[in-house]
């Protein structure tokens, strides 16, 4: 019988996981339509550790087996993600890789023949979400509702046109009326601030389109760039632990995220290091 968390436990759980996330998303695309889909998921080895000792220090049964969080990488796992990504992805290939902080993780190539096909999601995958909302008594990650995925249309030609199209934003609920904040609630919040540094160290994602083939002659997402000899679109950059460990860059993220006003968004997201998000909705992308 595993213990169950109090709330704060649960929220402090809940920013701990999300923290270890380092997710890279690149889909490579050829002239055809066809292309890869490469992702790459780094995990702290620390936080490996620390997980696993509170999955032993939870559970009541002695001789209970121990989920090992390294078994989340498991190879099988990504093998049966293919149907997933959409009709007609296949697994290629799968390997453990380590970064220059020392964090390990892996890279799991996809191959498609249709991007239209394609259904990718813009919140990437808890590596130990499942074993962890299991110990707060939630659902796992696969029974959560799924977001509007990113989908894809494809114009062949001589000059072939891609068009993202971006999930649909949700209408902002209104704001719940909140008592007035006393000295205590303020030094709450403020070390909880501090935890949520903490945590977010390593927090980055990142999803881009990189050309296999061609260059592009014209579009209007805000974010190009030419890297390892390809055109490259990114669609979202997310570098939270590096924006969160400088105070300045921690109070324009908390001002933007805020402001529904996304043209005052968008130039304060040109202060902020480390975040580029794409604000179009439907991107459109030329290349021969």
């Amino acid at each position: 019988m595993i213990k169950r968390l109090t709330l704060i436990g649960a929220l402090c759980v809940v920013i701990f996981i999300t923290g270890c996330i380092d997710t890279t998303t690149v889909i490579s695309l050829r002239k055809d339509g066809s292309g890869t889909i490469t992702e790459i998921v780094y995990v702290d080895e620390s936080v490996i550790s620390m997980f696993e000792g509170m999955m032993a220090q939870m559970s009541d049964e002695t001789e209970a087996k121990q989920e090992k969080a390294s078994e989340v990488l498991d190879i099988e796992k990504y093998k049966a993600k293919a149907d997933k990504l959409g009709a007609g992805v296949k697994f290629v290939s799968a390997k453990e890789v380590t970064n220059q902080e020392g964090s390990t993780g892996v890279e799991v190539i996809y191959s498609f023949d249709d991007i239209e096909k394609l259904n990718i999601q813009a919140k990437p995958e808890n590596p130990v979400g499942d074993q962890m909302a299991g110990m707060v008594g939630a659902e796992s990650a696969e029974s959560e509702e799924e977001e509007n995925p990113i989908t894809f249309e494809f114009i062949k030609g001589s000059t072939p046109k891609l068009i993202v199209n971006m999930p649909k934003k949700e209408e902002p609920k209104p704001a719940e009326e909140t008592p007035e904040e006393t000295t205590s609630d303020t030094e709450a919040a403020a070390q909880g601030m501090a935890m949520m540094r903490q945590f977010l160290a390593g927090f980055r994602i990142r999803m881009m389109i990189n050309l296999l083939e061609g260059t592009i002659q014209k579009t209007n997402a805000s974010f190009v760039e030419r890297t390892g000899g390809k055109d490259t679109v990114t669609l979202l950059n997310v570098a939270l632990g590096e924006i969160m460990s400088n105070e300045k860059y921690a109070k324009e993220w908390e001002r933007m995220s805020q402001t529904k006003d996304m043209s005052t968004a968008m130039e304060t997201m040109k202060n902020i290091p480390g975040l580029k998000i794409e604000s179009s909705d439907r991107i459109e992308i030329s290349f021969k």
